[in-house]
């Protein structure tokens, strides 16, 4: 991740391969991502944090959402939501001129599934 240093960019990964639910990803991603002590664990909430980054200022931001298929499988409908939760609050990073890119890794045909969610563009790496 040289090119995220580069850029003075915050890396931060969130490991997906043990998150099957809503609560395990909201958990998961806390912890990750480091958000406040009051993070209400809700999507409202996750996408307000999302949009913030006070806790953690930098010139711009990559998440990593490593092995998100695990999650696409085991609740379609939560990780829909993650999607497209990940897309608005990238675009909102985009109008603020500020880098954000939400990253889902998995197998190929991950790909699909996060084109089913969103027309936004949303990135998708293959392992």
């Amino acid at each position: 991740m040289a090119a995220t240093r580069a850029s003075r960019l915050a890396l931060y990964r969130i490991p997906g391969g043990g998150v099957t639910s809503k609560d395990q990803l909201m958990s998961e991603t806390s912890k990750s991502l480091g958000f406040p002590k009051w993070f209400g664990a809700n999507w409202d909430a996750f996408r307000d944090l999302l949009r913030d980054f006070s806790w953690a200022r930098s010139s711009g931001y990559v998440v990593i959402f490593r092995d998100a298929n695990v999650l696409a499988s085991a609740a379609p409908k939560d990780f829909q939501v993650l999607v497209q939760v990940a897309a608005e609050v990238s675009q909102d990073w985009r109008q603020w001129e500020v880098p954000f890119h939400f990253v889902f890794t998995g197998p190929a045909e991950l790909t699909n599934v996060v084109a089913g969610a969103t027309s936004a563009p949303v990135c998708v790496h293959s392992e």
